[in-house]
């Protein structure tokens, strides 16, 4: 933008901006394809929508396009609709749901690549454990598989199948007591399973030997609800089987002892691309409190950090983002692919799926990792298994 017309981010981000709407933010301009948060200035309406799933190609622009915006007048467009990526009638019926949880979502390894377009990577928070839930039923590492948030479904089995639950925030139970967890066990036709509240941890993951069938959108299974692909689970749903898989009950894994849940966690941090002393000292000096979390990031707060606008670049998965107002913002899977705050750390891959489990109320502090460090802490967790 000219100089005349800079201005600065709003000091902490709306938390809903509408969708289509024009905007601008320090030297930047562009348009929200969908309602979301952020925080630049709205200027006025697109008249054609950016982005829908539903129309090839989805998207009306691409990375090395020039946009000039004109002026005019007429109907704002409709939000895009959700793409369902569930089989209305799926060939290998395997689990009814008699009662949805508070947010279930299928999920695979995640939309890799797809941040070019401004989606979200989306795919398991929590990667280790749903990797670890794939591993104990036989399948890949990245089979479709259930994602279980705070409070889990109830599920009537329609054909014995072998399933596996790795993860926290729920106690998986039949009607004759609890099962075990990261270990299969065996559902026989019409038994019933259900996940309630757990005391620690906010999430995990419910394989079935043969994964879930899905529909895919570039190339993944990942429901992503800002994005508009996929949904929740709802009361009726009938999940299927991708394929025709043996497997035995009784085999697990034991998930590593640090990355256990609980009130506090200790997080290791990088610097990050606007990382200085000031602001990483600030943020290792004392514990930050949970005040809210959902699959974009979690809210923090505690002692401020220097912070403020930066020019708008690719946001990194674990980045610690903070805007003018000095709360840490940390970037989970389902964040905008670009953001125009200061990001001076950012938490190490290996320590994402304890972040992944966190609740609001729990409590962080964030240590400076070594200077040197090992192949295992920096590596995608999303990816390696």
């Amino acid at each position: 933008l000219p100089p005349d017309l800079v201005r600065p981010r709003r000091a902490a981000p709306r938390t809903r901006g509408p969708a289509h709407a024009v905007a601008m933010a320090g030297r930047q301009t562009g348009v929200y394809p969908l309602p979301s948060p952020g925080g630049w200035h709205l200027l006025g309406t697109a008249l054609e929508a950016v982005y829908d799933p539903h129309r090839a190609p989805p998207f009306l622009l691409e990375p090395g396009d020039h946009v000039r915006f004109e002026p005019s007048e007429g109907a704002t467009p409709a939000d895009p609709a959700p793409l369902d990526l569930l089989p209305d009638d799926p060939e290998r019926p395997a689990l009814r749901v008699l009662r949805a949880g508070l947010l279930d979502l299928i999920v695979d390894a995640g939309r890799f690549r797809a941040g070019r377009y401004g989606l979200a990577r989306s795919g398991p928070l929590d990667a280790r454990s749903a990797a670890l839930a794939n591993q104990a039923v036989g399948n890949a590492f990245d089979e479709p598989l259930l994602e279980i948030n705070v409070r889990g479904p109830e599920l009537e089995a329609l054909r014995d199948v072998v399933v596996a639950f790795a993860g926290w925030g729920v106690r998986p139970e039949r009607a004759d007591g609890p099962v075990p967890t990261f270990e299969s066990f065996r559902l026989r036709t019409g038994q019933a399973i259900r996940f309630p509240p757990g005391p620690h941890g906010a999430r995990g993951y419910l394989a079935i030997a043969g994964g879930l069938a899905s529909g895919r959108f570039l190339e993944s299974a990942s429901v992503d609800l800002r994005g508009r692909i996929g949904r929740p689970l709802t009361d009726g749903d009938v999940l299927g089987l991708a394929t025709d898989r043996i497997a035995r009950p009784g085999f697990g894994f034991q998930p590593p002892q640090r990355i256990v849940p609980g009130d506090h966690a200790t997080l290791r941090v990088a610097p990050g691309p606007q990382a200085n002393e000031a602001a990483l000292a600030a943020l290792t000096s004392g514990p930050y409190r949970v005040s809210f979390g959902d699959r974009m990031g979690l809210r923090l707060h505690g002692p401020p950090v220097p912070g403020g606008d930066v020019l708008s670049e690719a946001t990194s998965l674990g980045g610690i983002q903070i805007a003018s107002g000095g709360d840490p913002i940390v970037l989970l899977h389902d964040r905008g692919s670009i953001g125009g705050y200061a990001k001076p750390a950012v938490v190490l891959p290996a320590d994402l799926p304890r972040l992944a489990q966190l609740r609001p109320g729990d409590t962080v502090r964030f240590v400076r990792a070594p200077s040197r460090l090992r192949p295992v802490d920096v590596v995608d967790v999303g990816r390696s298994f």
